[in-house]
């Protein structure tokens, strides 16, 4: 069932349709002149869902996924999807070895394939929502994962906490470093240490292909 991409943002109101004018031959003219109708301004409404209809907590975080479902993060306590109707729970259960390994989601990215990976403080998770499984994905860096994006290629990036980026490599089934061979002063053009930037905390891709990065510098 396809649902709002906000459920708790409707709008109501009427739509201007403009239609082609037709041409008028020189001895044709109209009864009188056009008028535009009259339009009303769109009202908006909000609806709030709390501890009442199933979210017991903030949320911090809002994705959609190809079937419409919506994905909440709650801080610190898991993570909801919500069908258009009720919100289902996923918490850790340790005695659920599928269960959600890590209730500190800080990034959501569901990729061409329609995978949900979660960026946590302990690691990258992957989510299958035909098995409803998760499962850690093994990291070759010693630190949890801030942010996520699938560029214009299909590789998966990885923003860490304090170790730089790193990328999904699918012939080891693992989350690796990226091996940066240089950083440069984007205005001097100055050479910069390549760990001088070890924190990402957002990731974006343009048109072209670049990558942009929100990151930081940790001692």
């Amino acid at each position: 069932m396809k649902i709002p991409l906000a459920f708790a943002f409707v709008l109501h109101g009427l739509l201007p349709c403009f239609l082609p004018a037709q041409s008028l031959s020189q001895d044709q003219k109209p009864a009188r002149p056009h008028q535009l109708a009259a339009f009303e301004p769109p009202r908006f409404f909000f609806e709030h869902f709390g501890p009442g209809q199933g979210v017991p907590g903030d949320v911090s975080l809002i994705r959609q996924d190809r079937r419409g479902y919506l994905w909440c993060v709650l801080k610190h306590k898991g993570l909801l999807r919500f069908d258009g109707v009720n919100f289902k729970p996923y918490t850790n259960d340790p005695d659920k070895p599928a269960s959600l390994p890590d209730n500190d989601i800080r990034d959501i990215l569901e990729d061409r394939n329609g995978i949900l990976w979660l960026a946590t403080q302990t690691g990258v998770i992957r989510f299958d929502p035909g098995l409803d499984h998760f499962r850690y994905v093994p990291m070759r860096v010693p630190d949890g994962s801030w942010c996520l994006l699938e560029d214009s290629g299909g590789r998966i990036w990885v923003g860490t906490v304090r170790t730089g980026l790193a990328y999904y490599d699918p012939r080891r089934d693992s989350i690796v470093p990226f091996p940066v061979k240089s950083i440069s002063n984007g205005y001097s053009g100055a050479g910069l240490a390549k760990q001088y930037f070890n924190g990402f905390f957002t990731l974006t891709e343009e048109r072209e292909g670049i990558i942009w990065a929100n990151a930081a510098m940790f001692e």
